[in-house]
């Protein structure tokens, strides 16, 4: 038997993989509480729903691994530039992710899973490298650069089973099928398409600017601090009854289909009907898709009610993906995104009921503007790009980009995390400047055939540097990797014995005398310092010395 939790249902499987019952579901106990009792009733279960579901995914994370709470893809940035983070890349992040995770995604919280599984991948490629480790061919695995191949090639299995397809290329097409004709595109829209890159990527620059604001109002707000304390939990819990109380079915959620899921909503959106032209043409869409917005007795405007949801997901998404449970960015900015491209398709079919070519021509399907607004709005707000529909997506990216930095940027500057940041803007003459013009030429550096006596005189002169260039030698001088110091007063120590002037040089402070005695203690038990026990040391990924290795075996 099997339980299996989907969007926000739980249901369960026999062994014959058939499902056989509905254990728990948002909507069907809404509507059962609805049907028994009365609409407050409905209205508490509804809300107690999300709000305990997005409590057990928050404490969950809190007392298993505060590493896997966001999305981790700003993390893995920062260590894919070379920064090490603790315990992010462990296998009890991993646990922490993935049933955090699976409670956040079942509650109902507009968040994405799309973040959560690039991290998981790249978990998984993680734990793998650490497992070869001890495999006979250490030297191949235990590379600086093979381990940033294996978390590049974890992240992409991440984004693939994100949208079940093997290809980047085919993510959109595998994950959210769509069915236009092949005559659905005329030259005539380009400009629109346009507009709609020029709207996300204001939209999408807006939407990291109020993302970063509402973090720093989280962090510096006396009255914030005051109600809900420095521990996340609280305001989690409290971010999870409101969006229960906003998108309740029979309250404020009627105006903007709030009972629906990110995928039920992204189907309506990038469908090849119109809500618009419903009663008047054969485009129109099925009178139980046009329910879903527009109520049983048509009493709201579709086009309002998109613009309500934009609105709303809006705000709730920003705020939402920084709470204290695991949460992506990616799908939940392509809904938002389809939604408004979806606006401006169902004003354009109500502007030329019988295409920009009239009759003879085209149709003009409201689906096809979703897909371009969803991909331009997904753009703008992550920086990425997408050969689908480039220009609408270049034109976003672009104005977003001179905006705002992409949200995963943001939220590294948020966290404080170590990165490299942009350079800023400056006079041409300082992009004239060579490197050779700032660099140091001549580098104190070591090589295969540097002698102890060399090595000595380069640790007394040198009581400042932590770290040395290994190269070929003094006249090609290629890099081969990094000598950290403390290896080479090692290599001294055993090899000539102690010295007492390295030593002297060497003890400047009471942290540098309590190491001292620890280190000259382990070396007198037994000699336990091996080589083994000095971290600092790197060797390139492709280097001579690789070649030297399998010539000596």
């Amino acid at each position: 038997m099997t339980i299996c939790i989907l969007s926000n249902s739980f249901y369960i499987y026999n062994e014959s993989k058939k499902k056989v019952d509905i254990i728990l579901d948002r909507v069907v106990l809404y509507e059962y509480t609805v049907n028994n009792y009365d609409y407050y009733t409905a209205l508490i279960s509804w809300t107690a729903y999300i709000t305990l579901l997005t409590g057990a995914s928050a404490l969950f994370c809190q007392c298993i691994a505060k590493q896997a709470i966001g999305s981790g893809i700003p993390e893995l940035k920062v260590i894919m530039c070379g920064f090490k983070m603790k315990n992010y890349l462990s296998l009890q992040t991993m646990i922490g992710k993935i049933f955090g995770l699976t409670l956040a995604l079942g509650s109902g919280l507009p968040v994405g899973k799309e973040g959560p599984f690039v991290h998981i991948g790249a978990i998984v490629a993680s734990l793998l490298t650490r497992i070869t480790s001890a495999c006979r061919y250490q030297a191949f695995f235990s590379s600086e650069g093979r381990e940033m191949q294996m978390l590049s090639s974890g992240c992409a299995v991440g984004i693939a089973c994100t949208f079940s397809a093997p290809a980047g290329a085919g993510t959109i097409t595998a994950y959210y099928q769509t069915y236009f004709p092949s005559s659905v595109f005329v030259v005539e829209e380009l400009p629109i398409f346009a507009l709609i890159g020029v709207f996300s990527g204001l939209f999408g620059a807006l939407f990291v600017f109020i993302h970063r604001r509402i973090a720093m109002f989280r962090a510096k707000n006396c009255l914030y601090l005051y109600i809900f304390g420095k521990n996340p939990l609280f305001f989690t819990l409290f971010m999870a009854a409101f969006v229960g109380i906003v998108t309740c079915p029979d309250g404020t959620g009627q105006y903007f289909a709030g009972k629906f899921t990110f995928r039920e909503t992204l189907a309506d959106f990038i469908a090849n009907c119109t809500f618009i032209l419903s009663n008047k043409t054969a485009e129109g869409c099925s009178k139980e898709r046009l329910e879903r917005w527009i109520g049983i007795n048509h009493e709201f405007s579709a086009l309002s009610s998109f613009a309500i949801y934009f609105c709303v997901y809006f705000i709730l998404v920003a705020i939402c993906i920084s709470l204290a449970v695991p949460a992506g960015i990616f799908v939940p900015s392509f809904v938002i995104g389809a939604c408004g491209g979806r606006l401006v398709g169902e004003i354009m079919a109500l502007l030329y009921p019988q295409g920009l070519r009239g009759p003879d021509g085209p149709q003009i399907f409201p689906g096809l503007y979703a897909v371009v607004g969803a991909a331009a709005y997904t753009g703008s707000v992550t920086h990425s790009l997408s050969i689908a529909v480039i220009i609408a997506l270049m034109i976003g990216n672009a104005i977003s980009s001179f905006l705002q930095p992409s949200i995963y940027e943001s939220m590294i500057e948020i966290k404080n995390l170590p990165h490299l940041a942009d350079l800023p803007p400056s006079r041409i003459s300082v992009h004239k400047l060579k490197v050779e013009n700032i660099m140091i030429h001549d580098v104190l550096c070591i090589t295969k055939s540097t002698t102890y006596a060399e090595l000595r005189e380069l640790l007394l002169a040198t009581p400042h540097l932590r770290s040395y260039p290994l190269v070929t030698d003094s006249k090609t001088k290629i890099l081969l990797g990094s000598v950290a110091r403390k290896y080479l007063n090692y290599l001294l120590h055993e090899k000539l014995g102690p010295d007492s002037i390295i030593d002297r040089r060497r003890i400047n402070t009471t942290s540098d005398l309590l190491n001292h005695i620890r280190r000259n203690s382990r070396l007198s038990n037994n000699n336990l310092l091996t080589d083994r026990n000095i971290s600092g040391n790197t060797l390139l990924a492709n280097s001579p010395l690789h070649e030297d290795r399998r010539g000596g075996n």
